[in-house]
């Protein structure tokens, strides 16, 4: 048996390129080459997903905060997962953010303690473990119903020459 389609890792960088907080279980420079592809992008309010060797780019920005939601995946995993899992970021982003600037240490410690459970049950249980009622960290809120429909995102190739 193959072993499942798993997402890499997780960052929340302000435009262009300030990382917030970010997560994997895996060692890689995922940071570099994330940063590295968000460089190159604009950052658009549709979920977008870019192909980048074996792996695809899943990313969500929110225009008015100036924030990146982006994982990284094995290319095979698809798209909704990623973007379930992105909309989980998200919502949980917009309930723990602090007032002030979201450089804050101790947001950054829960920020990647949340993204860490996440990640977790995302890649162990799939998409429906969250939006079910199971709730991998107190302040973690249901993604208002996105269903992970790709009917209104784009699918861009990434090529990093």
């Amino acid at each position: 048996m193959e072993p499942r389609p798993q997402v890499m890792y997780i960052l929340v960088a302000r435009f262009p390129d300030i990382v917030i907080a970010e997560y994997s279980q895996h060692v890689g420079n995922f940071r570099d080459a994330t940063l590295r592809v968000l460089n190159q992008l604009s950052p658009r309010p549709d979920f977008e997903s870019y192909d980048y060797g074996e792996y695809a780019f899943h990313l969500l920005a929110d225009m008015e905060m100036g924030v990146w939601f982006v994982c990284l995946a094995d290319k095979s995993c698809g798209r909704r997962l990623p973007c379930n899992l992105l909309s989980a970021v998200k919502d949980t982003f917009d309930v723990n953010r602090p007032k002030q600037a979201c450089t804050n240490g101790t947001f950054q410690d829960v920020m990647v303690q949340d993204l860490r459970l996440l990640l977790e049950a995302f890649n162990t249980q799939g998409p429906a473990t969250p939006s079910a009622g199971g709730s991998p960290t107190s302040s973690w809120v249901p993604s208002g119903g996105n269903n992970g429909s790709n009917s209104n995102s784009n699918s861009n190739n990434y090529s990093s020459n």
